[in-house]
């Protein structure tokens, strides 16, 4: 029997839809607001002091929504990659047991596992959208459990890493 424990499908619903469409919506929130002060400052005659605070807020709010929106902007090229790789079925798949591997340094809170002879990186302080629960805090992926994990390799400019974008636990009768 397969029981599937992980799709990135259902953590892109809630890392990528939540989080950071909730921030630009803040920093909408503060433009308004400041914009809204700097009407009322200018209409009212106010003391200066009161300017630059419409001011701040109008700098803070333009600079929030810079940062987040570019986090948003490349979250969803990612997102879109992904979704691509899955639905076109450019990814491998690893099927067999866990293999916990010992970290390479005392300072790496990770797991690092292998299956079907494939090395895998998992840390629960990477925000991904790929599989990154540790077995520290509750993750599937233990020494001598058969799984079949869905994977693509992600090539960034420094390493190659392979992104866990499904797991399926194989139980066994």
């Amino acid at each position: 029997m397969i029981s599937s424990k992980f799709s990135f499908s259902h953590k892109a619903k809630t890392l990528f839809f939540s989080k950071y469409i909730l921030q630009v919506v803040i920093g909408c929130a503060a433009l308004i607001f400041g914009l809204y002060l700097l009407w009322k400052v200018k209409r009212e005659k106010r003391e200066t002091i009161q300017l630059f605070i419409a001011g701040f807020v109008l700098f803070w709010s333009v600079i929030w929504i810079g940062i987040n929106g570019s986090l948003l902007y490349s979250q969803t090229k990612k997102y879109s990659q992904i979704t691509n790789i899955y639905n076109n079925h450019s990814y491998s798949v690893a099927e067999g047991e866990v293999d916990i591997l010992p970290p390479p340094s005392s300072y790496y809170k990770g797991d690092f596992i292998r299956v079907d002879g494939i090395e895998f990186q998992i840390n629960d302080y990477t925000e991904s959208f790929g599989y990154h629960k540790t077995t520290r805090n509750g993750g599937v992926l233990k020494d001598g459990v058969t799984v079949r994990l869905t994977y693509y390799e992600d090539v960034s400019r420094y390493e190659t890493e392979n992104i866990i974008i499904r797991v399926q636990v194989l139980e066994t009768e």
